[in-house]
């Protein structure tokens, strides 16, 4: 179950700092932003529907089973976002390689 420790170590990193992700959001600064950046494209998945679908459905399940409410939210976006920032060999490697975990730590506070 090689994808199961992934993907626990992906929720325990996301869900790091929930406590800053709970603040709430400046939604109008949000839309200001996206309306700033006019020529800017949807992001292209970096990775297989395959891996990002089981990725989100494990990420969801550990989620539930630990009673969290706002983690399936979470767990969408950071999955989300991932995809397409991270290549998914080296998210796969998100055990040992410490910048992998970073990265996934920034965006679970993003999210």
């Amino acid at each position: 179950m090689k994808h199961g420790s992934l993907v626990l170590c992906l929720i325990v990193l996301a869900l790091a700092g929930c406590e800053k992700a709970g603040e709430p959001a400046d939604e109008a600064g949000r839309q200001a932003e996206r309306k700033a950046q006019p020529g800017v494209s949807p992001a292209v998945a970096m990775w297989s529907p395959e891996f990002r679908d089981r990725t989100l459905n494990e990420c969801i399940q550990s989620a539930t089973a630990d009673g969290n409410p706002k983690g399936v939210g979470k767990c969408k976006c950071v999955v989300e976002k991932a995809s397409t920032t991270i290549l998914e060999q080296r998210f796969k490697a998100i055990k040992t390689d410490p910048e992998v975990k970073a990265m996934v730590r920034q965006i679970g506070v993003a999210c």
